[in-house]
């Protein structure tokens, strides 16, 4: 009766192995299968992503931003003269003077 008891839970232990195997065999097939699918995927979207980029280029060029801006819809845009630039003064961390010089500067400016 023990071996009878032995060998029959052998064989489901050996059932259990081989249905685990046949099951991992199967999702490595699947897995094979969808690698074409998503090879071709990527060929589209690097493709796609190529297109946009040629459009970003196009989009950028000297050319078509000079059409762009002698259209109706951007003719109060303008370059501004050198009088109306106004040039901030650089924060240096080490010395973090700039603002007290600034403002002696401009009070220099001021009395003179």
């Amino acid at each position: 009766m023990t071996l009878f008891i032995r060998l029959l839970f052998c064989l489901a232990i050996a059932g259990i192995l081989l249905y685990k195997m046949i099951d991992n065999i199967n999702e490595l097939t699947e897995l094979r299968l969808a690698i074409p699918m998503l090879s071709k995927e990527l060929l589209e979207i690097r493709e796609h992503n190529l297109e946009l980029q040629y459009a970003i280029a196009h989009f950028e060029s000297a050319d078509n931003l000079m059409k762009i801006a002698n259209r109706p819809e951007f003719g109060h845009l303008r370059f501004p003269s050198v009088d109306e630039i106004i040039v901030l003064p650089e924060h240096d961390p080490k010395t973090d003077n700039t603002i007290v010089n600034y403002q002696q500067n401009l009070t220099l400016n001021l009395s003179c």
